[in-house]
């Protein structure tokens, strides 16, 4: 849109909020709210197992106990880091590609926005 030289006169367009029906909306809010499960499961499961099993306290004579092993990785890690991010795959995979949906966000405006730029870019 070009405005005339010497024009004085300026136009806003209210913008209002989507109302609560918008399907957009609504699943957006939906999928956010899985996603930030997920994210707090990951956080608490990785933290959480990993303090859990990866703390050994010394005995009364300061010795260490030695750390359990598995396949020669750590036991806390395997449980706190491997199985955590393996849950997250899954989870992941479920959320993209069977729960997410596709909304309409209707017409590309594409094609307009470009002569506008190459209009302004030639006359400006």
């Amino acid at each position: 849109m070009r405005i005339p030289s010497g024009s004085t006169k300026v136009t806003f367009q209210v913008m209002h909020p989507p109302s609560q029906d918008d399907p957009v909306l609504r699943n957006s809010r939906r999928e956010a709210w899985v996603i930030l499960l997920i994210w707090c499961f990951a956080t608490f499961a990785c933290c959480g197992i990993s303090g859990y099993l990866g703390f050994q306290p010394a005995s009364k004579d300061g010795s260490i106990p030695p750390i359990p092993m598995i396949g020669g990785i750590p036991s806390w890690f395997v449980w706190g880091v491997f199985l955590p991010w393996g849950c997250c795959f899954v989870l992941t995979w479920w959320f993209a590609g069977l729960f997410m949906t596709e909304d309409d966000l209707g017409s590309d405006h594409a094609g307009e926005l470009e002569s506008d730029i190459r209009e302004e870019a030639t006359h400006g």
